[in-house]
This record gives C-alpha cells, structure tokens and sequence, in this order.
C-alpha cells in the first residue's frame, strides 16, 4: 500500500498541476484547500474544503483525517500556508519545517535580524511604519534602497527608490496602501540596502539538517523600478564561478532558521563582495522553476518534497543535463484581454516544451505599480545553452498572437 500525504492548499493548476501529478503517481493524497474541489480530483483520495486561514480549523480537519488515514506526511507548496502547515505538522509529529523556523521564512524583518545574528549576509534592512521613517531609514542606509511589504511573496509591492523624491511613490506601493486586496497585511515595511548584481535563486533538499543544493536557477528580473519576475533559465552545464560560495551562504542560511526538512527556495544577488541572501522560502519554487530543473537534469522537486516528508530517501541523481528557461509573457499597458491564439504547428519543435496562455477573455490585466504579475501566460523551451535557449525563447514566442484592449489611463 502507498503511504499517504496530506497536501494543504493545491495552489493554481496551470503552475501547480504537474507536481501534484507527480506525487500522487507514487503516494496516495489528501488534501485541504479553501476552494470546492475541481481539476484535484483525479490525484486525491480525501479532500476538504476549509478556510486555510483559519488555523484551528485546519488543525482540526487534519487531526479528523489522520482519525481516517494512517498519515506518513504533510506538506504545502504554498506561500501563504506555510505557517499553518508547520503547525498541523507539530500537532501531528509529522516531518516538516518546526513553526518557528517557517515563521521566519515568512516574515521579512525577523528573516533579516536573524540572520544579521548568525553572520548570514543579506541585506541591510529597516523595518518602517510611516513615510517619515521610511525616509530617515532611506538615508541611513543610503540610495538606492530597496521598498517591501514585510510579509507579502512573489515580489508583489517591491520596488526600487533612487531618490527622497522617488521615495513617497515607492512608499505608498510598498505599504499596499494602493490595493485594497492588499491593505492591512503588510504590518510594516522593510527599506533596504540595494544589492547590485545578477539574482539567482537556489534550490535545495533538507534532510535532518543536511542541505543539499540541487539546482540554481537564473532570474530575468524586468518592469523596473519594480521587480517582476520574467523569466527564469536552469543550465547546470553552465556553471557560475562562485558556486562553492554560493552553496556556503545558502547552507547557513538554513542553519540559522533551524529548517531540519524540506525543499526550499532561496534568492541571493550575486554582488562584489560575495553571494548575499534575499530570501528563503520554505517550499519549493514557484514558476514552474521545479518543472524546469526536471527538464534540465531529471530530478523531480515535487517527488522529493514528498519523499522528505513520508521519511523516504529523496531521490536526488540527475539522469541528463541541459538547458531548459521559461519566458512570461507581460501586456505592454493596462488593458483589457481579448484574445490568445497559439499557432499549433509550434509545437512541431520539440524543443518547445509548453506554450501557455492563462487569462479569459475580458480580465483587466493592470502593470505595476496598478497591479502586480500581470502575466498574459508562458513559452518554455529547452536547449543546449542559456544562448540557445534565448533564441529558441523568442521564436516560441512568434507563435502567440495576443489581442488586448487599452483601459483609460488613471493616475497612481
């Protein structure tokens, strides 16, 4: 018989579907989740709605599953519910990420102070309320600065101030202030030092403590002075000169959370004076990133997030190396969709691996600083070389036609 999985939170089908494919073909699931169940169906053999929010609700759904099921493991690829899964996992004696420590992957301001403690190096950060401090923070620390909600992902809210002048726009997006959706989550906003120099993300498995970097990845970062995330490119034949480095900083990142389990995503800058620390997220990638280090090397993320947490040996060989990158594809200005068609012969190219696109017809799409991942959908594609890869990015993309329809333009 399998062993069986809890999954909080099945996150969004276009970006989430091949790893929950993944793990049911080899564990039995179930799942909780905050919305009726739909595409989950086919992976799953329990489920129940509930508010993930609510953390005592989630506890007590879970503790009723395990009263059902003989429960090896639980895990969430998702942001959001990282916190409430640590403790379902503490409540259950399941294998996970200890509270505290996710509380930290969670939280901005404590990510930074703790690792400042433990001689990580990051980024000097301020924590700031009002645009006053937020000022005196900018000129302590020194132009550029980095503005961020304290507690937010996916870069939503991050922006960059050169200038006191550019500070009270960066201010006001930073602090939410201009999205209701967003008002009154930020409780507080990190000013920090700029880093200069390329972004990459690390990806790693954490077994009892042992952190092994499995894959890193390229970030495109674009739509300046904000930070959206572009694109992404895993060449492991490409290797960076600071690897070694880079796998030191990103192991004492780790240590100074206490993340003893699990697949994590950390971010660094690749600056003058060595790798410097971003952020650690405690599950795995978003942006398909996982699916792309499956394409270049053959190792499944999903499956060993799953491995990890039922206590089975994560399985970490690579099969092949190559190269595979994802491009979003982003509206030029605000508008409304009307239309995506995709030229089906594309995919006469085996090189090109998916081309998604992933709005409906009438959704207005707003760029930053009016909204935030505005993405109209995806190409990827694999190559011999991020060069090769590149090319063969903008031909996929020659096989999109998409029609959008301007909004009026408002002041923000």
């Amino acid at each position: 018989m399998k062993k069986r999985l809890l999954i909080i939170s099945s996150g969004n089908r276009i970006y989430r579907e091949y790893a929950l494919r993944s793990i049911a073909t080899h564990y039995d699931l179930m799942m909780l989740h905050d919305e009726p169940l739909t595409w989950q169906e086919p992976y799953l053999i329990d489920f129940k709605q509930i508010d993930i929010t609510d953390k005592e609700k989630v506890l007590a759904a879970a503790r009723a599953l395990a009263q059902r099921h003989q429960i090896a493991g639980i895990l969430t690829y998702d942001e959001p519910s990282l916190e409430v899964t640590a403790a379902a996992a503490e409540n259950l004696q399941l294998r996970h990420h200890c509270p505290a420590s996710a509380r930290l992957c969670r939280d901005k301001f404590a990510m930074r102070q703790t690792w400042d403690r433990a001689g990580v190096p990051s980024a000097r950060s301020r924590l700031v309320f009002s645009l006053q401090e937020a000022g005196e923070a900018a000129n302590q620390i020194g132009y550029p600065v980095v503005l961020k909600p304290r507690s937010m992902a996916a870069s939503i809210g991050v922006i960059r101030a050169d200038s006191p002048e550019q500070l009270t726009r960066a201010y006001a997006v930073a602090s939410l202030e201009l999205h209701p959706v967003f008002r009154g989550s930020a409780v507080g906003t990190l000013v920090e030092e700029y880093l200069v120099g390329p972004e990459i993300s690390v990806e790693s498995v954490v077994v009892d403590g042992q952190v092994s970097s499995i894959a890193i990845t390229r970030k495109q970062l674009g739509l300046a002075p904000h930070f959206e995330e572009v694109g992404h490119v895993v060449s492991p034949g490409e290797p960076l000169g600071e690897e070694a480095a880079i796998r030191e900083v990103v192991a004492a990142a780790h240590r100074a959370f206490n993340i003893q389990y699990g697949v994590t995503h950390a971010e660094l800058r690749l600056t003058e004076r060595g790798p410097r620390m971003i952020e650690l997220n405690g599950r795995s990638a978003g942006d398909l990133i996982p699916y792309l280090v499956y394409l270049a090397t053959g190792i499944d993320l999903p499956l060993a997030s799953a491995q990890v947490a039922v206590g089975d040996p994560p399985t970490l060989s690579a099969t092949h190396y190559t190269t595979a990158a994802i491009q979003f594809i982003y509206p030029t200005f605000d508008g409304y969709f009307r239309e995506c068609i995709i030229d089906t012969t594309a995919f006469q190219h085996s090189w090109i691996e998916k081309i998604v696109c992933q709005r409906q017809p009438g959704e207005e799409l707003y760029l930053p600083p009016r909204g935030f991942i505005p993405r109209l959908g995806f190409v990827i594609v694999t190559g011999t070389s991020m060069a090769e890869c590149a090319e063969r990015i903008e031909h996929a993309r020659s096989y999109v036609h998409i029609a959008m329809e301007p909004l009026i333009p408002q002041e923000v």
